[in-house]
């Protein structure tokens, strides 16, 4: 596990085998699942690692003015399953501001990308082919070019 992938570390007390125990709960991603760890050691072993782990992720944390209201958005937006089209649509972004929004996120190792949109534009020979199906099928340039 990389120390990216490191959520919360904390104590806490959990039966173990009728007793009750003090643990160390890592909550952690494992390959894309969020996964709890309990770590049950000797006090001493566990203040170190406990102390070991939290400096580690506190080093590399995000802090919260790093990014701004509208980049916390977009990451809870992508966090709760929102395509790209949909945010932009939802937060009146085109789809070049987005992309930066979404670079800072990559930057900061908050995101990835997973899909490249294509944007294509029609050729003289696409151009043409449309001109003549919509000719064909009920003179729908005209009605788009009166419009």
């Amino acid at each position: 596990m990389g120390y990216d992938d490191i959520s919360m570390i904390e104590r806490d007390i959990r039966t173990i085998g009728e007793k009750e125990r003090t643990v160390l709960v890592v909550n952690h991603v494992d390959r894309g699942e969020v996964m709890t760890t309990l770590i049950l050691c000797p006090e001493t072993t566990m203040a170190l690692i406990e102390g070991y782990l939290t400096e580690l992720t506190d080093k590399y944390k995000i802090k919260d003015e790093e990014l701004s209201n509208i980049e916390k958005e977009i990451a809870t937006l992508i966090y709760s399953g929102i395509d790209s089209i949909t945010i932009e649509s939802m937060l009146g972004l085109d789809l070049d501001t987005l992309s930066g929004y979404c670079e800072k996120l990559e930057k900061f190792g908050l995101a990835k990308v997973v899909k490249v949109r294509k944007e294509v534009e029609l050729t003289p020979k696409g151009v043409n082919f449309v001109r003549e199906s919509a000719k064909k099928d009920s003179g729908l340039i005209d009605q788009i070019k009166e419009a």
